[in-house]
């Protein structure tokens, strides 16, 4: 990796604050236990140039909850929740790894993952890229997630000039640095997305995930990507790394991403076309929203918990005589960021007014020039993080008491996705079929209910289905 280091005084004191912020504020949940985790580090890529990337290579104790416990999965859903966790990740290019360095210090402090905190998770663009490597499962350990917040993290910062790779220079003349076209090749993009990740698709996600963009081909507008809705509708479940392609598409730096409509194959001939999701809901905390309370129907407003995190929020000032002059050329750039700083405020202030102390929102404090969309120097990133590490010092009380909250409630329920996933792991495991072929588990699931005159309808009855399949296949081995 390309990278150029500040000086040394600069670089010592940055790890000598770092230390002393882990220490200091998380306490014992920064400490670093890799005890129990040598076999998840075995794919992980945890090696690096990067002076930056080696002093932020955070652990946390590995104390998943897994689905693998049939008997553990039934018990604890006769309770549900009192408070319904989600989180709001809003968009902001590179500056996603403030995402990821936030919640690699919650995992610490919390000692588990992110998918076991939340019941949902929202993001907008580079905020859907770390809502997705969060939620990626381990094929190895079911239940499981593939990348911690800190591997997410070491993945931006390992893939960033793949990302953010430049095209030739004929196109560079040509696109007058996204003056008359996309100003990045999306070729590295594509393939860095591909092989982080993989060929997952959205239902295999381990928390309940949506993610906007904006269809601009049909003119149908904003578009909500949602793992719940493809769990049980092949036609929605899309390759993950094609909607991290459609949520990141942002008009001048990327080209626009052609999908099919239906992810399943089965309509070859209805296409649809994406931009970033950033250009209706850069900040995605009222998505996260609407959606945990269609997964959860029969709970009050006052029953959600919204932890929303930014990357900058960016205020737009433009005198009149500039506004007066502006046109397509010269004031487009002005204009898109005008409208993200007024989506972003409005849901900001509506979201404060309705949950009240339940809504949490971190957000960094960076100066005007300093938010940058494509900027990935060490210097810049240096200043990322000192950002994020202000921003969370301040919010340490208000991460206490999330803790608290959450371990009240710890183990005493089980959402109707993580039951889903209970039931896709106990079919998978009596028919020995792998549990990334969705379309063979929900067939036998479908036609175990009909066998047995079962009603197989989501979510309300799947428990039943469960139990029922459990006392015959005992029935069975006796």
């Amino acid at each position: 990796m390309k990278s150029s280091c500040g000086p040394f005084l600069s670089f010592f004191l940055f790890v000598f604050l770092g230390l002393i912020y882990v220490n200091t504020v998380f306490g014992e949940g920064g400490s670093t236990d890799k005890s129990n985790d040598n076999s998840s580090n075995d794919h992980r890529s945890t090696s690096s140039s990067d002076p930056i990337l080696a002093m932020h290579d955070v652990s946390y104790k590995d104390t998943f909850l897994t689905s693998s416990s049939l008997d553990e999965s039934l018990n604890i859903m006769d309770k549900e929740p009192r408070k319904i966790f989600l989180l709001s990740l809003s968009g902001g290019g590179f500056r996603g790894i403030i995402h990821a360095y936030a919640l690699s210090r919650l995992e610490s402090l919390f000692g588990t993952s992110v998918v076991n905190i939340f019941n949902g998770v929202s993001g907008t663009s580079t905020g859907a890229l770390v809502a997705f490597g969060i939620g990626i499962p381990d094929p190895e350990r079911p239940g499981v997630p593939l990348y911690s917040a800190n591997d997410v993290l070491k993945l931006y910062l390992d893939e960033r000039e793949r990302i953010f790779q430049k095209p030739g220079l004929s196109q560079r003349i040509w696109s007058a640095k996204g003056f008359w076209g996309p100003k990045y090749s999306i070729i590295g993009m594509e393939a860095s997305f591909k092989d982080s990740y993989k060929s997952y698709r959205m239902s295999d996600l381990l928390i309940p995930t949506f993610v906007p963009a904006v269809e601009v081909l049909q003119g149908n507008g904003a578009k909500i990507f949602s793992s719940t809705k493809a769990r049980h509708n092949d036609a929605k479940d899309y390759l993950i790394w094609q909607v991290a392609r459609a949520t990141t598409a942002a008009p001048s730096f990327f080209e626009s991403k052609e999908m099919h409509d239906d992810a399943s194959g089965n309509d070859q001939e209805s296409i649809l076309n994406f931009w970033d999701g950033g250009l209706f809901a850069h900040n995605p905390a009222e998505i996260a929203l609407i959606e945990g309370q269609k997964m959860f129907p029969d709970k009050r407003l006052k029953d959600f918990i919204l932890l929303s995190i930014g990357t900058g929020e960016e205020k737009c000032k433009i005198n009149q005589e500039m506004t007066q002059k502006m046109g397509y050329g010269n004031g487009g750039g002005q204009i898109f960021k005008a409208t993200m700083a007024a989506q972003n405020s409005w849901v900001h202030k509506k979201l404060k007014k309705q949950l009240k102390d339940n809504y949490i929102r971190l957000d960094v404090n960076l100066d005007e020039e300093g938010v940058e969309l494509d900027n990935i120097t060490t210097d810049y990133i240096e200043k990322l993080y000192f950002a994020t590490e202000k921003m969370l010092d301040e919010a340490t009380e208000q991460m206490l008491h999330l803790k608290d909250v959450w371990e009240i409630q710890k183990g005493k329920k089980k959402s109707n996705y993580d039951l889903f996933s209970a039931l896709q792991l106990f079919i998978s495991n009596r028919y020995s079929i792998p549990l990334e072929n969705k379309k063979a588990i929900h067939t036998i699931y479908q036609e175990y209910c009909e066998e047995h005159h079962l009603n197989c309808g989501y979510p309300k009855d799947i428990k039943k289905v469960i139990m029922h399949m459990s006392r015959s296949s005992t029935d069975a081995a006796d």
